[in-house]
């Protein structure tokens, strides 16, 4: 009988161990679907679905991945139920939404007990563009920048933004792959000469101008505004060929003012004058500056320039001037030497008296949207155990202070409070001359974040962008806004806001970047729905979507 009542007793254990283990595991659920041709709607083989999840609060992201048959069929086991993000990656195809736009993703929630059956993913074939670059005599040139330019939206104001790039091989032959369907424009860019110290010495004096090959746009012009779009469609390589002449292209010399009391560099050279131009793929060019402050860049073809200088390890050296390169050389240029100041802080995290403080790290982004051109390092920012900080190198201008703990990357802060002096400064803004500033910066987590539903006529719109339009006093800067899309139902969520006043909107297709425009903007911001958001603040919204529309075709 103990035999059996044994058997008995480890059996009523098993089961009882058993719905024990099913209660506390948690539940899981499947995803299922077709990846198909955005264009016909075909399905697509060998095609490698990934599901993102959020970021939780400890660890990692889960991925989720699978492959899609000959049916264009995939299916996920065993994922954990919560908000994802689907790709989908093939070979010769780009992930694309329902308006054929290159997709960041689709937003999706998953709910216990609901599998999902009927998931569709988007692709299209990619379209490139390939040609051939030669110089006057006919002959391949090598090694020439092509880039592949799209009209979009850069620091808050719409401008040519780079799609693709790459260099002519030896036979003067180039590719760029990966692209969208829509209009493009294409330019050459041979590679510039290199002005040095020994080549400013050996300077022509004659007053002829030097010919060099410069950018040239398709067709063969050199000025962006007369350039002629290219149109692609999906899974069209079209040819693009270009023939380069040398065009006249001039000088530009000067001197670098107060520059021993700045730098103590190398004998021969002090630094590196660079001319940024306007055009947005045009080259660089560069010239080196002399023991004695002067400097010379040749090749330099017409057109708007920006003029700074740096030192040999990228520490700025002068404030920036704008040029104007037309027929002739530019003569007696003056670049000033500026001494280089810094932020020396202290930081304290509300309410963490035990944070570790290295995990944090203070950044600095220029409140003009200008290039930042401080030589600052990685570990510059880094916040020492004892709260401690330092920014060194930094040009005067006024500059913007923003917090980051990249050992939470769930985790999110803001800065609460700047003084220096023992004041406040507004918006964590620091103006900075030639003298160092000492600041006192708090931090907080108490973010705030806003959820809600997006819909047309009462029906929920997926896919839907949402964006969080900061105040009027902080726009202007791109990494004010934030953005979110919509699930399945229509659902958003956006964490981690910076407690303020926003004006919530949401757009069915829009490019991205355009709402940080003040001119697309004032177009819809009475579309939006307004909403205070205090520390820790949770906030419900309903919003009606913005119809399809597309600034930038």
């Amino acid at each position: 009988m103990k035999p059996v009542l044994l058997t008995l007793v480890c059996l009523a254990f098993t089961i009882h161990t058993g719905a024990q283990d099913a209660k506390s595991r948690p539940a899981v659920v499947s995803l299922e679907g077709t990846v198909v041709n955005g264009q016909g709607g075909e399905p697509i083989r060998k095609a490698t679905v990934q599901a993102i999840s959020e970021t939780k609060a400890q660890g990692e992201p889960e991925v989720y991945s699978a492959t899609s048959d000959s049916e264009g069929h995939f299916k996920i086991d065993s994922m954990d139920p919560g908000r994802y993000r689907v790709f989908v990656e093939r070979a010769g195809f780009i992930d694309v939404d329902r308006h054929r736009r290159r997709s960041d993703g689709v937003e999706l929630t998953l709910e216990a007990g609901k599998p999902i059956k009927d998931f569709v993913v988007r692709a299209i074939p990619a379209a490139a563009i390939s040609g051939r670059v030669l110089d006057e005599d006919g002959d391949p040139m090598p090694s020439v920048a092509i880039s592949v330019l799209r009209m979009g939206y850069s620091s808050c104001r719409p401008q040519l933004d780079t799609e693709g790039s790459e260099r002519t091989n030896d036979l003067g032959e180039y590719r760029v792959g990966g692209l969208t369907p829509g209009k493009y424009f294409v330019s050459a860019s041979p590679l510039p000469g290199y002005t040095s110290v020994r080549d400013a010495a050996n300077r022509d004096t004659t007053s002829r101008p030097d010919m060099a090959y410069i950018t040239t746009y398709y067709p063969g012009v050199n000025d962006p505004s007369q350039a002629a779009a290219v149109e692609l469609h999906a899974g069209e390589t079209v040819p693009v060929d270009f023939s380069l002449a040398r065009a006249p292209s001039f000088r530009v010399r000067g001197i670098v003012g107060n520059i021993d009391s700045v730098t103590e560099t190398e004998p021969d050279t002090k630094g590196i004058v660079i001319l940024r131009p306007t055009a947005p793929d045009s080259t660089i060019r560069e010239g080196e500056i002399d023991r004695h402050g002067n400097f010379e860049v040749r090749s330099v073809p017409p057109g708007t320039y920006s003029v700074s200088a740096i030192t040999n390890d990228g520490g700025a050296l002068s404030s920036t001037k704008t040029i104007e390169v037309a027929s002739t050389d530019i003569t007696n240029l003056r670049l000033m030497a500026e001494n280089r100041s810094g932020i020396r802080g202290h930081l304290r995290v509300e309410g963490a008296r035990n944070a570790d403080l290295t995990a944090f790290h203070i950044g600095l982004r220029s409140s003009s949207q200008e290039p930042y051109l401080g030589a600052i390092g990685p570990d510059d920012a880094r916040v020492k155990a004892d709260g401690s900080f330092e920014l060194a190198h930094v040009p005067p201008g006024v500059y913007e202070l923003f917090v980051v703990a990249f050992s939470s990357p769930s985790a999110s802060y803001f800065i609460k409070q700047v003084r220096v002096g023992g004041r406040d400064v507004a918006d964590a803004a620091i103006r900075l001359g030639n003298e160092p500033v000492a600041v006192e910066v708090l931090a907080s987590s108490a973010t705030a974040q806003v959820e809600g539903s997006v819909t047309d006529h009462d029906e929920p719109v997926a896919n839907a962008t949402v964006v969080a339009v900061p105040n009027p006093s902080r726009r202007g800067i791109s990494e004010h806004y934030q953005t979110a899309f919509t699930d399945q139902h229509g659902r958003f969520r956006i964490r981690g806001l910076r407690p303020d006043d926003y004006t919530l909107l949401a757009w069915d297709d829009v490019e991205s970047g355009a709402w940080c425009d003040p001119e697309f903007l004032k177009s819809y911001e009475n579309s939006g729905q307004a909403v205070h958001l205090p520390e820790s603040a949770s906030s419900t919204v309903k919003l009606t979507v913005i119809p399809a529309l597309n600034p930038a075709k």
